[in-house]
């Protein structure tokens, strides 16, 4: 028995959820939430694990029929006007179905969320539980999580065949290695501890590591080794510099050699039928508010891996990337070696080997340095861990963030804002509407357009005012200026919209036309009124056809004039 597990129900006091995993069982009938969570015993002791959760009951709302006089969507309604139901996750669709008067229909929740009538079906059950356990046990709520890192080397023959796979906690570590890559070594265990030590042993001793060595015929012995460590240590995440790479390439191999994947990295107590792994691929492109496509810098793709193990997979380099987006990029870019030297970590291992690539050291670390290579690897692994010692990214930051959000909405800052506004709703005594996949409206067409409002002007179109520096032609004005400025707003969006209260309860009718304004105008008068106590004279002449004041001047200067002589 694991000295983690020996207690007995009774010695729990609090409990701690860090993420949940939803599963539906193969009937769809019912379902399952593993829940990371951090228990407390009496003793003191936290204690991570992985507990089941069969049939999570949620709650949905519907308006009363005496009150559905709207064919709109509200942004959220009264708790006294809208009748209560409940149902699991799994059976919530046949459940809207019925309570909505249609049982049978077969529509998804994205189709029963047009309905004006319905509402809190958008939060996710696991958000559900976190608020759950943060209500019950808030006490036992810690901001810290804990932390592992994984990493692997490969081939450099296109193949991207494993030849190692490290992961370290720490002063945990376990490295697993292909026999193959040191084949013809004497002792290759004794040699790399030996190497190990020479070129790390202060870090070894600060942290008081523990290595451990396997030596494996295929990837997914390899795999097995590895995993069957991280499902003992449970840390809350294990997270990866470069995501994609790492665990695509495990999963490639593991498949070719006719293995299972999915078993490997869910954890031993979760039954066969319900083990689940998904790794959902983040776009690589977004489209700005003007319309135009931009692909996106690795580093800024952001990938979610959901599976059943008692912790997450996340991405350094990704979560590095986001939360310091608003310093812009990086100098240097976000390979590893570059954001250690920058953090003062000094780098990843260099070995006094002369190569005219990055490849190239690669090939020839392998050929001729292979037990260099593997500690090579496993201070790709432990840097990693340094860094967010030092940063605090994934120990405090990133848990801060979420909030009561999955780990997937972080990406967006909307999505979370509404899991937030869900329970805030509710604790002043309403709930919040359900989004149904697009904002679009079948009114919007006769408003300002939400297109084109960031546009470029095209070089040609500029005015010549730039500064004379051709020798040649010295009348001629270039584009080239000096003392040039911009002014931005910083986080317009939804800042705006918070500080103007601006939402459809507080909107009573939107402009559709001004007879003898086109868009432009619609457009201006609708930037100005953001400012009315500075725009309000631009504003009444543009849009109410009133006149200037100095026209008003001119008016009443007649009108004076006028009386006068009357009274002469």
């Amino acid at each position: 028995m694991n000295v983690q597990d020996d207690y007995k129900p009774e010695d729990i006091v609090g409990r701690e959820m860090k993420f949940g995993t939803y599963v539906k069982t193969p009937d769809g009938q019912h379902d399952v939430v593993f829940v990371k969570e951090h228990i407390t015993l009496k003793d003191g002791r936290r204690i991570p694990r992985l507990n089941p959760i069969k049939d999570y009951v949620r709650k949905f709302w519907i308006t009363q029929e005496a009150y559905r006089n709207h064919q709109e969507k509200k942004e959220w309604e009264d708790l006294s006007k809208l009748m209560e139901f409940k149902s699991t996750q799994a059976l919530l669709e046949q459940k809207v179905a019925a309570a909505m008067g249609a049982p049978g229909a077969k529509r998804s929740m994205r189709q029963w969320a047009h309905s004006p009538y319905l509402y809190g079906t958008d939060i996710s059950t696991t958000s559900l539980l976190k608020n759950e356990y943060q209500k019950r046990w808030p006490e036992y709520k810690t901001p810290t999580s804990t932390v592992a890192v994984l990493d692997i080397e490969t081939t450099t023959d296109g193949e991207d065949y494993p030849l190692c796979l490290s992961l370290t906690f720490g002063s945990r570590c376990v490295i697993a290695i292909h026999k193959d890559f040191v084949k013809g070594i004497f002792e290759p265990e004794v040699k790399l501890r030996k190497c190990f030590k020479e070129q790390l042993n202060e870090i070894i001793v600060k942290r008081q590591i523990e290595l451990e060595v396997f030596f494996v015929d295929s990837i997914t012995e390899m795999c097995q080794k590895v995993f069957k460590r991280a499902h003992e240590w449970k840390p809350d995440f294990i997270t990866i510099w470069n995501i994609s790479f790492d665990l695509k390439v495990l999963e490639k191999w593991v498949n070719k050699e006719n293995g299972s994947w999915v078993d490997i990295v869910s954890d031993p107590s979760v039954p066969p039928n319900l083990r689940y792994y998904d790794f959902h691929m983040g776009d690589d492109t977004k489209t700005s508010a003007s319309g135009k496509e931009e692909k996106l810098a690795p580093a800024a793709i952001w990938h979610v891996v959901k599976c059943t193990a008692s912790f997450m997979f996340v991405d350094s380099m990704r979560i590095y990337y986001r939360l310091r987006m608003a310093e812009g990029i990086l100098p240097g870019g976000y390979n590893l070696d570059n954001v250690l030297k920058t953090n003062g970590v000094g780098g990843k291992l260099k070995f006094d080997v002369k190569a005219d690539s990055g490849l190239q050291w690669h090939r020839i670390m392998q050929a001729e340095h292979p037990i260099e290579y593997l500690v090579y690897n496993l201070w790709d692994c432990i840097s990693v861990e340094v860094l967010d010692e030092k940063t605090q990214d994934l120990r405090m930051v990133i848990e801060a963030q979420c909030g009561l959000s999955d780990y997937g909405r972080l990406k967006t800052n909307p999505g979370k804002t509404v899991d937030d506004l869900h329970f805030f709703a509710l604790e002043n005594k309403k709930v919040i509407s359900t989004f149904p996949g697009s904002r679009d409206d079948e009114n919007d067409e006769m408003v300002v357009d939400r297109n084109d409002w960031i546009c470029t002007l095209p070089s040609h179109l500029m005015a010549p005012i730039g500064l004379h520096v051709l020798e040649e032609i010295p009348t001629l004005a270039t584009e080239v200026c000096k003392h040039v400025s911009d002014l931005d707003l910083e986080g317009t969006y939804p800042n705006v919209q918070a500080g103007l209260n601006i939402g459809k309860e507080t909107t009573h009718r939107e402009i559709g036309q001004i007879d003898g304004l086109d868009e432009y105008w619609k457009r201006s008068i609708g930037v100005n009124l953001t400012a009315g106590v500075t725009n309000c004279v631009e504003i009444a002449m543009t849009g109410f056809s009133l006149p200037s004041p100095q026209k008003v001047i001119e008016l009443f200067e007649q009108h004076l004039l006028s009386s006068a002589q009357n009274r002469t």
